[in-house]
């Protein structure tokens, strides 16, 4: 069903077909993000400011020959944006009418900015509005310390950078990240849905036209400790409710891609059944008092590709009794044969579901290939193949002594 072509100027082409539906997507990803501000270029090692990925997703999109193109294709009825994570930019459209030509478009934006300094000082003011935004929020500071906690590199304000950085980024930075890494052999170009077979020709016509000369390109991975950096901290403000957040820094290296793919899943089953809320746990808490807020739950393999993070978050004033609670759970994982077969049945009935929405067997393959390099997508033979047996011995495996806790403590005093 997908299909992946490489051109000779290096662009992945990855192509999911279906006549049936009505609308056509397209992603352009730039396999580079927040974390890539060092790097060789050439012969040369740069470093900029962070901040400078997300930076240019937004000047590429508002300051384009169009003018604001997510604005010219929104007067088309066409749904458009950006997005820069850790590692990529994804630049896409959707649309019902028309997608050649505007897949053109897209193509034409990303690829022949036009540079102008006055431009690049104009999208400066969003981008710090976003900064303060972000800043605003009542645990902000709550979560850079759970990311202090748990990496050693400075991971919590990478995409966005600071103000500082901000205003000191210029258009060479600009230009010089742009020539790095927006180059074919940096890009992938994934087409989902009703789109004619000559597409391919129209897209190889496009990049052999741009017609520009690239060097050689390294980037800098960032390199992170197998231990937390610290083991427990305590955050003092004045927002309303004490809680914590018990992060696991899960060394995943050993871990072959696929079993990489399983234990998100292995994982969400023992979310669900130990700390969701029907679990022996979740009602404890509640009969007794100790909290009125669910057991939040967050799973991230996209920080760096050795570590997988595993965060729960409970807001209570019984911090030590819970945690304590928390940890005993862990080492007596209620692990049911018949409870596991039931959660695999309704994860089928929802893929089943999924799949008749267009995109989501292609959102499936990428993310595989992005966070488990496994170019494969979720199926319903993949959720048979699920198990106990193996969950137990991946589980068994894993080093779960690797955590911190953050302890948000109100004091009405700001840090």
């Amino acid at each position: 069903m997908i299909k992946k072509l490489k051109l000779d100027n290096g662009l992945e082409l990855i192509l999911n077909q279906d006549k049936s539906k009505h609308r056509a997507i397209a992603d352009l990803y730039i396999k580079v993000g927040g974390v890539n501000n060092k790097f060789y270029y050439g012969d040369k090692y740069y470093v900029q400011p962070y901040g400078v990925a997300h930076f240019l997703e937004h000047y590429l999109l508002e300051q384009s020959m169009y003018g604001n193109i997510m604005n010219y294709f929104g007067k088309e009825y066409i749904n458009s944006n950006g997005l820069t994570s850790l590692h990529r930019t994804n630049y896409y459209i959707s649309t019902v009418h028309d997608f050649k030509d505007n897949l053109l478009k897209l193509l034409n934006v990303i690829n022949n900015p036009i540079f102008s300094e006055d431009k690049i000082n104009e999208t400066k003011t969003p981008i710090i509005a976003e900064i303060n935004r972000k800043k605003d929020s009542k645990y902000n500071k709550l979560y850079e310390k759970v990311f202090d906690s748990i990496f050693e590199n400075k991971l919590f304000n990478i995409n966005l950078g600071s103000i500082e950085d901000i205003n000191n980024m210029t258009i060479d930075d600009i230009k010089l990240f742009y020539d790095t890494f927006y180059q074919p052999s940096n890009q992938i170009l994934v087409l989902t849905g009703n789109f004619d077979d000559d597409i391919i020709d129209t897209v190889k016509d496009f990049y052999n036209n741009l017609n520009k000369e690239y060097k050689s390109f390294k980037k800098v991975e960032i390199i992170e400790p197998k231990e937390v950096i610290e083991k427990d901290k305590v955050v003092n403000s004045i927002v309303n409710n004490d809680l914590f957040v018990l992060s696991f820094k899960i060394d995943v290296t050993k871990l072959a891609p696929l079993e990489k793919n399983k234990f998100d899943y292995y994982i969400g089953y023992i979310y669900e059944s130990n700390f969701g809320t029907k679990s022996y746990l979740s009602n404890y808490l509640f009969k007794n008092n100790l909290t009125n807020f669910n057991i939040e739950f967050k799973y991230d393999a996209d920080y760096t590709k050795d570590y997988i993070i595993i965060s729960l978050e409970v807001v209570t004033n019984k911090i030590d009794e819970v945690l304590k609670l928390m940890f005993q759970t862990f080492n007596n994982l209620d692990l049911n044969e018949d409870h596991f077969n039931k959660w695999i049945n309704n994860r089928i009935i929802n893929m089943i579901n999924r799949y008749e929405n267009i995109g989501n067997i292609t959102r499936s393959y990428l993310d595989n290939m992005f966070l488990y390099d496994l170019e494969e997508y979720d199926d319903i033979d993949f959720l048979k193949s699920l198990n106990l047996i193996e969950l137990k011995d991946m589980m068994n495996k894993l080093n779960l002594s690797n955590y911190s806790v953050v302890r948000h403590i109100n004091k009405s005093v700001d840090i």
